[in-house]
C-alpha cells in the first residue's frame, strides 16, 4: 500500500466510520424522515464539533426495511478553510442482524465522487488532515478497557465493494479512479477485483530541474484464493517530460534513450504465491513494454522473484526483442537503506544470449542501424548504482569466423565528465571476410577495404579506454602479414584521431600488392582529420576519398628486389585527393631520396615517382658504430650457426665399415 492510498484511508476511514457509529445507531432505533434529519444534523454538529472545522451533509437515507444506508453531499474543510474532502454518495447494503453479535455485515458499498485535497507542505509543517487522526487517535486514547475489549471483538465483513470518480491531490500529485469494484467471499479469502481508468501526476525534481510524470492504467485485475494471487495490468502508459531538448537534440550519432523524455507503453501479467509484509514470492509470467521514441522493444519478459526487504532475487529470467533474445539463471539486487547502511549493489549469473544490434540503435547507437549480422553473446554482470562490472565477456558468430574473449568496467556512471569505460581484450580472432562483412554494417566510408582483406586472418589482444570526448585502443594484432602493434586514441573536442604503429616484421608488399616490396621492420605516427565540417569542406574543394591527414615513419628495415634497404625515413601528407611525401634512404657515405604520391590506396603500385636524387657525404660516428654493431651480431650469428652445424654432426651416428666380397 502506497503512501496516498494509506493517507486516504486514514482519513477517510476516519471521517465516515464517525458518521456511520452515528447514524447506523440512529437507523436502528427508527426509520422515519424526521428522526434521520435529527439524527443528521446531530452528527453533523457533533462531528464539526469533534473536527473543530466546518462539516456539511446534504441529506441521508436509513431504510431498515431494504436495509440499506445512504448519504449524499459530504463536505469538509481543513483547518484553514480550504475544501479538503467532498463526497458526492455514499450508500451501504447493511444487515442489521450481525450487528446484535458484535458483526458488521456489508453486502454492498458504494462510493460515489470522492474529491480530496491533501497537504503536507515539508517535514516539519504539519499535513492539512493531520487533526482528523488526531482527534479519532485521542478518542482512542480516552476510551476505557471494556470498550477497547468490545471493539477488538467487532468484526467487519464486505462482500462488494464500489469505488466510482475518485480524485485526491497529494501535494503535486494528483491521482484519480474512474472505477474500481472488489468482491470477496464470507471467509475474505476469494477475491476479485476489476480497477479501470488509473491516472495520476507528479512532479519530480533532477538536476536539470523539474520533471512532470505522467501515469495511466486501463485496467487492473486482480483474483487470490487466499494463497496465490494473479494479477493482470493492461494499457500502462508512462511519460516523462522536463520540457527542455533531448539529451541526442543536433547530435544525430548518439541515441534518443532520455529519462526525462519517455513515453512508455506496456502489459504485464503477474502471478504471486506469497504477499507479505516483508516477503514477496511471484513470477513476471508476460510482460510487453514499447517507447516508439527512443525504440525500447521489449516483447516479452519472464522471471520469478522471491524479495524482502533487503534483497532481490531474480530467477530464470528471459527477456526478448525483436531479434534478441537474452536470459539468466539468477541475479541478486540488494536494497539500498541509509537507516541500515546499505547500498544499491547487483550481480548476476552467466547472461546467454542471441542479437542482432540494431535492437538496441535507435536507443543507444544509431551508428547500429544497419547492423543485422547475428552475434552470440555471453557476460557475467556485478555493480552498484554508479559502477558496472563485465566479466567472462564472449561475443562471437555462429561459424566462429569471430570470436572475442574480454572484461571489462564502467566507473562514474552518474558523471558524464568523469565517466571511465575500460575494457581488455584476452583474446579476439577474426577469420577469412569477417572483417569487410563486420564494416559493411556501419554506414561509413570503406576505406583501404583491400589492403584490410591482404591482412587475412586477424588476431588481437589489447585494451579499449573511453573518457570524456576521449577514445584510445592499444595492443597487439596478429594477421597473416606480420604482427602489428599499435597504440591510437580518438580527440573528441578537436576531432582527430592519432596514434603511433610498428612491426618487427610486416610484409607491406602483400598488404598492398606490391610483389617487390617484402618484410618491412618498421614504426609510424599519424595524424587524421575526422571532423565533418572541415573534411566537407575539403571534399567540396579538391574531390577525392583519401583520408585526410599525415604519417611521418622510420623503416629499419625491408626487403626490396630482394636487396636490402636500411634506414628509410618518409613523410606522408594528404589533403582528401591526393597524398604526396618524401622517401629518403640514409647510408654510410650517401642518401637516396625521391618524392612520390598518390590517389587510392587500393592501387599503391599505381603511385607516381619523382625527383629522384642521391647526396653524397662523410660517415658520421653514429653511423660508423651502427655498422660496426651490425658486423659484430653478423658475426655472432655465423658462429652460432657453425657451432650449431658441428653439435649436429657429432650426434649423428657413425657409419660402420663393412669388409668383404659386398
Amino acid at each position: 500500500m502506497n503512501k496516498t492510498t494509506s493517507i486516504i484511508l486514514k482519513v477517510g476511514g476516519g471521517i465516515i466510520g464517525g458518521l456511520s457509529v452515528v447514524l447506523l445507531t440512529g437507523s436502528v432505533l427508527l426509520n422515519s424522515r424526521y428522526v434521520q434529519n435529527k439524527v443528521l444534523k446531530y452528527a453533523t454538529d457533533a462531528l464539526a464539533e469533534k473536527l473543530q472545522t466546518r462539516v456539511s451533509i446534504d441529506s441521508v437515507s436509513i431504510s431498515l426495511i431494504r436495509q440499506k444506508v445512504e448519504l449524499w453531499g459530504l463536505y469538509v474543510e481543513d483547518q484553514q478553510q480550504r475544501e479538503m474532502l467532498q463526497l458526492k454518495k455514499v450508500a451501504v447494503d447493511l444487515k442489521t442482524m450481525p450487528l446484535m453479535h458484535s458483526q458488521v455485515v456489508i453486502d454492498e458499498a458504494e462510493v460515489t465522487g470522492l474529491n480530496a485535497l491533501l497537504l503536507k507542505p515539508s517535514e516539519e509543517e504539519p499535513a492539512n488532515y493531520q487533526f482528523v487522526i488526531d482527534a479519532f487517535k485521542k478518542e482512542k486514547e480516552d476510551s476505557t478497557d471494556a470498550e477497547d475489549e468490545k471493539k477488538q471483538k467487532m468484526s467487519l465483513e464486505i462482500s462488494l465493494m464500489k469505488l466510482n470518480d475518485i480524485h485526491v491531490r497529494y501535494n503535486e500529485q494528483d491521482f484519480k479512479l474512474g472505477s474500481a469494484k472488489v468482491e470477496t467471499e464470507s471467509d475474505l479469502k476469494n477475491i476479485k477485483a476489476i480497477i479501470e481508468d488509473v491516472q495520476s501526476k507528479w512532479t519530480s525534481q533532477s538536476k536539470k530541474g523539474p520533471v512532470d510524470n505522467q501515469l495511466s492504467v486501463d485496467r487492473i485485475s486482480v483474483t487470490s484464493d487466499g494463497s496465490h494471487y494473479d494479477a493482470g495490468i493492461s494499457g500502462l502508459h508512462f511519460k516523462t517530460d522536463n520540457h527542455n531538448l533531448r539529451k541526442n537534440a543536433g547530435k544525430p550519432n548518439r541515441g534518443y534513450f532520455d529519462t526525462h523524455h519517455l513515453d512508455i507503453t506496456a502489459n504485464l501479467k503477474v502471478s504471486a504465491d506469497s504477499l507479505g509484509k516483508d516477503t514477496v514470492i511471484a513470477q513476471i509470467t508476460e510482460c510487453q513494454a514499447i517507447d516508439s521514441i527512443t525504440g525500447i522493444d521489449i516483447r516479452d519478459l519472464r522471471t520469478k522473484v522471491f524479495a524482502n526487504k533487503e534483497k532481490v532475487h531474480l530467477r530464470e529470467t528471459t527477456i526478448q526483442q525483436k531479434n534478441t533474445v537474452l536470459s539468466f539463471e539468477e541475479a541478486e539486487l540488494t536494497l539500498p537503506s541509509k537507516k541500515e547502511g546499505r547500498t544499491l549493489s547487483y550481480s548476476t549469473g552467466v547472461i546467454k544470449g542471441r542479437t542482432l544490434l540494431k535492437d538496441i540503435s535507435r536507443t543507444f547507437a544509431p551508428v547500429l542501424s544497419k547492423f543485422t549480422l547475428p552475434l552470440d553473446l555471453s557476460v557475467r554482470m556485478s555493480g552498484t548504482d554508479s559502477t558496472i562490472t563485465f566479466r567472462d565477456i564472449y561475443v562471437g558468430t555462429d561459424g566462429k569466423e569471430l570470436g572475442i574473449n574480454a572484461v571489462g568496467d564502467i566507473k562514474n556512471l552518474k558523471d558524464a565528465k568523469k565517466l571511465d569505460i575500460r575494457f581488455h581484450v584476452n583474446k579476439m580472432m577474426a577469420k577469412g571476410d569477417i572483417k569487410e562483412k563486420i564494416i559493411n554494417q556501419f554506414p561509413v566510408k570503406k576505406l583501404m577495404m583491400k589492403p584490410l582483406h591482404n591482412l587475412g586472418n586477424i588476431s588481437f589482444i589489447g585494451d579499449v579506454i573511453i573518457l570524456w570526448r576521449q577514445e584510445s585502443f592499444k595492443g597487439t594484432l596478429g594477421t597473416a602479414a606480420g604482427p602489428v602493434n599499435f597504440q591510437f586514441s580518438i580527440d573528441g573536442n578537436n576531432k582527430y584521431v592519432s596514434g603511433h604503429v610498428s612491426s618487427t616484421a610486416l610484409q607491406l608488399g602483400k598488404v598492398f600488392d606490391i610483389e617487390d616490396i617484402g618484410a618491412v621492420k618498421a614504426n609510424a605516427d599519424f595524424k587524421v582529420d575526422i571532423s565533418k565540417p572541415r573534411t566537407a569542406l575539403m571534399r567540396r574543394k579538391k574531390g577525392g576519398k583519401l583520408p585526410i591527414g599525415t604519417v611521418s615513419a622510420f623503416v629499419e628495415d625491408c626487403s626490396y628486389k630482394g636487396i636490402h634497404v636500411r634506414n628509410l625515413t618518409t613523410a606522408i601528407e594528404s589533403d582528401g585527393a591526393i597524398a604526396s611525401g618524401d622517401i629518403r634512404q640514409h647510408g654510410l657515405h650517401r642518401d637516396l631520396y625521391c618524392s612520390f604520391s598518390f590517389t587510392n590506396t587500393d592501387e599503391m603500385r599505381k603511385m607516381k615517382i619523382t625527383h629522384p636524387g642521391i647526396k653524397f657525404h662523410k660517415a658520421s660516428e653514429e653511423d660508423k658504430k651502427a655498422r660496426d654493431e651490425r658486423k659484430r651480431l653478423k658475426k655472432e650469428e655465423k658462429a652460432k650457426a657453425k657451432e650449431q652445424k658441428k653439435t649436429e654432426q657429432s650426434q649423428q651416428p657413425k657409419k660402420k665399415k663393412v669388409f668383404g666380397i659386398f
